[in-house]
């Protein structure tokens, strides 16, 4: 079998001293890639700190935080849609780079995010009777605004912000690849060219925002979680209508997951009007669309946890050739033609 090769332009960030040094250096490289079914399409890797798109961001998570973005390397093959993903608590984009690298193989722009993800929303929300207290928090984190008195997210660590200056960054250091296509004239976000993911604490994120924003697609890996009352209801904004259409909705979880249990799991799901009953993956090669609801009960002797199989580079399994056991579950839930 021929090996096919992933040509990937990046820039190297020097460390000195715990601390993020303002030199780089550019670098071009090839790296092994999978070999299946989809069409092969090379493509171009790009890295930024937040910092680096915009010096009043911080960034509170652990370990790297640097982001990163993937683009067909031909303009022939790109399509006008950017695929954003929102990682877990802790976690990285360093921790999702395969679906990001996908998303790119599809034709998609697509952004890691980094954000201050060192607590759970959950943790934040606690026990309360207070219907609107997580709205809230899910709400400073999406725009900025002071709606909360538990978190303090500034408007630059904002997620709207930070996808503002990742993409105006990207643009003004790569503008023959069109980045700008997905921000209005007033720079502002074009949500409806936007496929949005994330994975436990992201699907969190991600489920707020597609009620909030109409995105071309919202998937959730390993969540949400169900942010319920102390009289055990959910509050009223996870019933409510999304702006963005359950059409566009879907979801993706292992059924042995207890971190984001698959028991009430099924129930958030159902809360949210997700369409369709859980359809398992396993053995599966095509998705009809009938189902949004998507489980794996995979055995993962060689893991340690469930929760990050769907999605996590650490986690999730691959095929005796090396390629994602799930690939085709991410290109049906996330990546539309």
């Amino acid at each position: 079998m021929k090996k096919k090769y992933l040509l990937i332009s990046f820039v190297i960030l020097i460390a000195a001293c715990g601390k993020d040094s303002g030199m780089m250096q550019q670098e071009t490289r090839r790296a092994n890639t999978d070999s299946d079914a989809l069409q092969f399409v090379p493509i171009l890797e790009h890295t930024a700190l937040p910092t680096q798109t915009d010096p009043s961001i911080t960034t509170a998570t652990f370990g790297s935080r640097l982001q990163y973005a993937y683009i067909p390397e031909k303009p022939a093959n790109r399509k006008n849609k950017l695929f954003i993903f929102i990682p877990g608590t802790s976690a990285t984009c360093v921790n999702y780079r395969k679906i990001l690298q996908t998303g790119a193989q599809t034709g998609f722009y697509t952004i890691g995010l980094s954000y201050d993800n060192q607590q759970t929303i959950e943790t934040y929300v606690g026990t309360t009777d207070d219907d609107s207290k997580a709205e809230n928090i899910f709400e400073e984190y999406l725009t900025g605004a002071n709606t909360s008195p538990v978190v303090n997210v500034p408007r630059a660590n904002s997620f709207e912000n930070r996808i503002i200056k990742m993409v105006r960054y990207l643009d003004s250091i790569y503008p023959a690849e069109k980045w700008k296509q997905f921000l209005t004239t007033d720079n502002q976000i074009k949500w409806n060219m936007i496929s949005l993911a994330g994975h436990s604490q992201g699907a969190d994120h991600t489920m707020y925002i597609s009620k909030k924003r109409n995105l071309l697609r919202a998937g959730f890996f390993s969540g949400p979680y169900h942010f319920r009352l102390a009289n055990g209801q959910y509050p009223s904004f996870i019933a409510n209508t999304a702006i963005t259409p359950v059409a566009n909705i879907y979801g993706f979880n292992h059924t042995g997951d207890l971190i984001r249990n698959w028991t009430d799991e099924q129930l958030n799901w159902t809360e949210l009007n997700m369409i369709g009953i859980p359809q398992y993956v396993d053995g599966v090669t095509h998705y009809n669309g009938d189902t949004h609801k998507l489980i794996t009960k995979e055995d993962l002797k060689n893991f340690t946890t469930y929760h990050g199989a769907p999605v996590s580079d650490h986690d999730t399994p691959l095929d005796s050739t090396g390629i994602p056991l799930f690939k085709k579950v991410w290109i049906y839930m996330c990546f539309p033609k």
